[in-house]
């Protein structure tokens, strides 16, 4: 006697596809402020963060600051305020 077929089932993570919106840049520069504001406090919001047994740690290059990736965001959001920032040397 054979066995009856087994249905497959696959496992998806949860799943949620948000609609792309465009921003001005008087509607992005608060929420780009905002995020880095909260990335002096939340080493979770930091690209280069990682996670040890006490939880999530600050990058052990840049720390509270931010690695290179926070560093440009934050010319990004002095630049949509008005602020004109001189080309850096790739030694800065």
């Amino acid at each position: 006697m054979s066995n009856p077929p087994q249905a497959k089932f696959t496992s998806y993570p949860p799943m949620k596809i948000q609609k792309t919106t465009r921003l001005s840049l008087k509607d992005a520069q608060p929420t780009l402020a905002k995020f880095l504001e909260r990335t002096n406090t939340k080493p979770h919001l930091h690209p280069d963060a990682w996670l040890a047994t006490e939880g999530v740690r600050w990058g052990s290059k840049g720390g509270p600051n931010g690695g290179w990736a926070i560093h440009h965001l934050k010319r990004i959001e002095a630049g949509m305020r008005g602020v004109s920032l001189m080309p850096e040397s790739r030694e800065e």
